[in-house]
């Protein structure tokens, strides 16, 4: 497992939480936290 994508995975989920709970704005948020996922997914498969 790759520790640097495993790390822009984390920060993307952890920048749509912080987006969600400060703006209020679900689109962007839940548009970022598909990317934190999607990242953390290619980086268990390798």
């Amino acid at each position: 497992m790759r520790k640097d994508r495993m790390i822009v995975g984390l920060l993307c989920i952890a920048f749509a939480v912080w987006t969600f709970l400060s703006d209020n704005t679900t689109g962007p948020a839940i548009g970022i936290g598909i990317l934190g996922i999607i990242t953390l997914a290619i980086a268990r498969k390798k």
